[in-house]
């Protein structure tokens, strides 16, 4: 069965403000629960820090203009890392949730000052893969 834009729901619509160690799980908006998290901010022995998907989630960067659900449902998606370095204020990520639901997400604000300032918001579809 394909699934379009229109047959999609939204079931979540938040913002999350990641910190080093913080984990959010994109489908119900819990923090801090490891086991069923979706992404977390880790730092790297060098001090770079990284959008980390955890427990079978997947994500890519999508570039600066927004991602519906079928263009993010269509996207390659993979469980390695993004350096949060290379993502910049209004550009836009696909993540596969660990429950395999599909999220457009949108970096509204990330710091080169303070490395703990890194708000992403969201939308997770209810439809899943």
């Amino acid at each position: 069965m394909t699934v379009t834009q229109n047959e999609a729901d939204i079931s979540v619509a938040s913002s999350v403000l990641l910190i080093p160690g913080l984990v959010v799980d994109l489908d119900s908006t819990e923090i801090g629960d490891w086991a069923f998290g979706d992404l977390s901010v880790q730092t790297t022995p060098t001090g770079s820090q990284l959008l980390v998907p955890l427990n079978g989630a997947r994500i890519a960067s999508a570039g600066s203009s927004f991602v519906d659900f079928a263009n993010c449902l269509a996207r390659s998606l993979n469980p390695n890392s993004l350096l949060i370095d290379r993502l910049r204020p209004g550009d836009y990520l696909c993540v596969l949730t660990s429950e395999g639901r599909t999220v457009t997400a949108r970096v509204q604000r990330q710091s080169a000052a303070s490395a703990d300032v890194f708000l992403l918001s969201y939308l997770t579809w209810e439809a899943s893969r």
